[in-house]
């Protein structure tokens, strides 16, 4: 018998009788939204005219979002507890673009593959207790989709300005990751390996875990300057 993988939870560490458990806060115990998929991100783009009606663009885009989670209702002496989330990803977009004019105005219907260079850092901090446990989850290649509708108005010979909005969305599942720090000053371990399957039988191996998934998916709008040479 196997396990599948899993999706990476919003989760803190509280006490209980047998020492610290983690809790996912998906659910019952979050107060307010999570997510790692707002704020802002930066891109630059580079295409080429196959004729008035299709483009080719690569985008290089730079996104990074800190998130912290607290457990607002576990009450404890040993203080409350914070999970804090540190996602960050450089992004290659090969992108088709189907292009309709109307004089200084254009129309643009895009679609692409995003090749998202990502990584994730959590950390669990105790509040009354001074060391906290963070597990890096190292940088590796995902794949995502890309759909936009872009609006051009042309302002001068070389220069649009463009306004675009759509829809995007990556999945990313660590291969590896570590262990920097621990709740105690020993780490028993501190390489793990993230895998699709786990036998059950050497499931309590603690360096080996399901490969989790974390789902980045968003609505997006842009203002941006185009510039033709």
């Amino acid at each position: 018998m196997n396990v599948s993988p899993v999706f990476i939870p919003a989760s803190i560490f509280i006490p209980t009788a047998n020492g610290f458990t983690e809790i996912d806060m998906t659910n019952s115990y979050l107060t307010t939204d999570f997510s790692l998929s707002q704020g802002f991100s930066y891109s630059i783009a580079g295409g080429y005219n196959l004729n008035k009606q299709i483009a080719l663009e690569v985008s290089l885009e730079y996104w990074q979002r800190n998130k912290s989670l607290r457990g607002n209702l576990i009450v404890s002496p040993q203080g409350n507890s914070v999970s804090e989330w540190r996602f960050n990803s450089f992004n290659v977009t090969p992108t088709v673009v189907l292009r309709q004019a109307f004089n200084k105005f254009s129309l643009n219907a895009k679609a692409g593959l995003i090749l998202a260079f990502a990584d994730l850092q959590k950390t669990y901090i105790r509040e009354l207790i001074m060391s906290p446990k963070t597990i890096d989850m190292r940088r590796n290649l995902n794949l995502g989709y890309y759909l936009g509708l872009e609006g051009l108005y042309q302002m001068s010979q070389k220069v649009s300005l463009s306004v675009e909005f759509g829809i995007q969305g990556v999945s990313y599942s660590p291969n590896k990751g570590k262990i920097t720090s621990d709740f105690t000053t020993v780490i028993p371990f501190s390489e793990i390996v993230y895998k699709n399957k786990i036998e059950q039988s050497i499931s309590a191996d603690p360096t080996q875990r399901l490969k989790d998934s974390l789902k980045w998916n968003s609505i997006f709008a842009g203002v941006g300057l185009q510039f033709q040479f």
